[in-house]
């Protein structure tokens, strides 16, 4: 794959991936077209930059991930080391520290094994500014004033991606509740009060619970909106044809398979709950 794809799934920049190869962090296969050199990377180098971004977000050398993968059996005394430098930095820098101290011993087998055990945990990071910021003149003729810009370009993006994802989940919490309210007065107007008021509670708890970023609770909206696609499909196919019901069983569709494609595919959404989970 090319260099833009590779950016699009690990979030990283073109020059932060150039910067990892220029490091030794991983070494993209070559290809010569039409006199040109150029890069394929592979599912393996998409695992390697990962890892890489991670153990930097945790706090570890360029020096010492090219360690681990020389030598894996040195990763708990280079873990240990990365411990005590966080301990020397203070304060800010102890979330690092405890989850580097909470690690058990299979987690310290490998350099990408020890990135899966602390990757939860850095999403909401960012890299060290010296993965973003360095001289890339011999690459490009960009001046360092530009760079710069991209690089706060870059973090704006992220963060209005992040911005729009609370948008859409408290979209879909709201109306949820709204839609609990309306048919709470219908319950209530067919003298079935208790059942309305039962499941607007229930559907106010679990939107507080989405809103909040609670992981188990945007499942549940998957399934529940799922089951609801299913079922409005099932009401389609009915042999009786209804006016009122067809529409309805339609917008009902619509509606939840737009709810379910939304939190599975949009990566604000992802964003959002990865800020929260941080």
């Amino acid at each position: 794959m090319k260099i833009k794809e590779v950016c699009r799934r690990t979030g990283l920049t073109e020059r932060t991936i150039r910067y990892y190869e220029e490091q030794g962090l991983f070494t993209p296969g070559r290809s010569a077209q039409n006199g040109r050199i150029s890069h394929n990377y592979s599912e393996e180098d998409l695992n390697a930059l990962r890892a890489a971004a991670i153990l930097r977000k945790s706090g570890f050398t360029i020096a010492e991930i090219k360690r681990m993968k020389r030598c894996p059996e040195e990763i708990p005394k280079l873990v240990q080391d990365c411990i005590a430098r966080l301990h020397l930095r203070g304060e800010e820098e102890l979330r690092n520290m405890e989850a580097l101290s909470s690690l058990g011993a299979a987690d310290l087998k490998g350099a990408e094994s020890l990135a899966v055990a602390l990757e939860n945990r850095t999403r909401s990071l960012p890299l060290p500014q010296t993965d973003l910021a360095l001289n890339f003149g011999r690459f490009d003729p960009e001046t360092d004033a530009e760079k710069r810009e991209e690089i706060r370009a870059y973090q704006k993006r992220e963060e209005h991606r992040r911005r729009n994802g609370k948008r859409v989940v408290y979209t879909i919490g709201i109306s949820s509740v709204a839609l609990a309210f309306f048919n709470l007065i219908l319950n209530i107007l067919l003298s079935n009060s208790a059942y309305g008021i039962v499941m607007f509670v229930l559907t106010s708890v679990f939107a507080a619970a989405l809103m909040c970023g609670v992981k188990w609770v945007y499942w549940c909206y998957i399934a529940s909106s799922a089951l609801s696609v299913l079922q409005s499909f099932f009401s389609l196919l009915r042999p009786e044809f209804d006016a009122a019901l067809f529409l309805s069983s339609l917008t009902g569709l619509a509606i939840n398979l737009a709810v379910v494609l939304i939190l599975l595919k949009s990566r604000s959404v992802k964003a959002f709950f990865e800020e929260k989970r941080g």
